[in-house]
């Protein structure tokens, strides 16, 4: 449980709004924060200070009358030491995050990974591969927990032994879909957390999720975009991420098929094809010894996973994975372990 001062409930409420000074005069509360000798001096200040530094008298007696808020997490403001490096660097970043867990797995490396929620089973095995995959190197995976995809990258994630994380486009009260709320519990067990822009009892609406898309995309060093229809909103996420000139990977889909038809048009806006899980991890630049050299279900198999699990991983059943090492023992590249584990020939114990 914490509480947010009046002053950041306030922030919560303005931080968008660019007509706060006098009639004719732009400003926003950041200009208004840089002036003031940054966001600490301004929330210590009185409303005559804020007044003397542009703001509207009827805006400064708002924020002074505007009560206290409570969140079941943490309340995380701009004047706070372990506020996301990558949201500061935003054009317009929150003035508080409403957060449950750990969000310090923010400040390494980390991918967002989105797409729709309508996704095909392919699609739902490729973003589960991926997060898996960076989840081995220690990289935050970070998604919306939504239907499909979303769901697919946080179980992909755990199933790798890594955080994640999920922005929510709601507050901490709720959890949409409610059927993830056995996959919200995990998530913040493992070290993972649950970020939001919005005060706990605020609800899901079509207009909160945009808001969630851009943090999504800020949250993140890189975007991996996995299936999306014409109109999907990771669409929405991969352009705020570009035109930010940052780095957008997208899984090519089956030509012509409308489920893909958002994703695969991303291409000619810049956004790079994604046909190894190696191209985004060389690109991270974080590869253990054992990814570097074996990826996919063999890396799986080497890094301890359970060979059910690899087999997920390298889209086969579990009885052609052991075909696939009884191969490997033969060729002299694994050797077998006691335990039914395996490791590259000569590292074995």
């Amino acid at each position: 449980m914490d509480v947010v001062s009046g002053f950041w409930a306030a922030m919560s409420e303005l931080w968008r709004k660019r007509d706060l000074g006098a009639p004719g005069c732009e400003l926003d509360i950041h200009t208004l924060a840089a002036s003031a000798g940054g966001w600490a001096r301004l929330a210590a200040a009185s409303p005559s200070r804020w007044v003397s530094l542009g703001l509207r008298l009827d805006v400064a007696q708002r924020i002074a009358r505007t009560p206290p808020l409570e969140t079941a997490g943490r309340a995380i403001t701009l004047a706070c030491s372990d506020y996301p490096t990558r949201l500061l660097e935003w054009s317009t970043p929150p003035p508080v995050l409403f957060v449950e867990g750990d969000v310090t797995t923010l400040d390494g490396p980390s991918v967002a990974i989105v797409g729709t929620r309508g996704c095909s089973p392919y699609g739902a095995s490729v973003a589960h591969r991926i997060a898996w995959a960076c989840a081995r190197e220690g990289i935050t995976v970070v998604s919306g927990l939504a239907r499909g995809i979303d769901t697919h990258a946080h179980q992909g994630a755990l199933a790798g032994a890594g955080p994640t994380v999920a922005v929510l486009g709601h507050g901490l009260m709720h959890t949409a879909p409610p059927s993830n709320r056995e996959l919200r519990r995990r998530i913040v067990q493992r070290g993972g957390a649950m970020v939001s822009t919005w005060p706990d009892p605020v609800p899901p609406s079509k207009q909160s999720f945009p808001r969630r898309n851009e943090w999504i995309a800020a949250l993140a060093s890189h975007l991996v975009v996995v299936e999306a229809p014409a109109r999907s909103g990771a669409l929405h996420t991969a352009n705020l991420k570009l035109a930010n000139d940052d780095r957008v990977f997208v899984v090519p889909g089956p030509f012509g098929d409308e489920g893909w038809r958002g994703s695969n048009g991303l291409f000619g806006y810049g956004a790079q094809p994604l046909v190894d899980v190696d191209v985004l991890l060389d690109a991270l630049a974080v590869r253990s010894p054992v990814g570097r050299r074996h990826s996919g279900w063999l890396a799986a198999v080497l890094g301890g996973s359970d060979l059910s699990e690899a087999a997920r991983v390298g889209g086969m059943s579990t009885v052609e994975l052991m075909n696939q090492l009884t191969r490997l023992e033969l060729e002299g590249t694994v050797v077998r372990l006691p335990g039914g584990r395996y490791a590259p020939a000569g590292e074995g114990p």
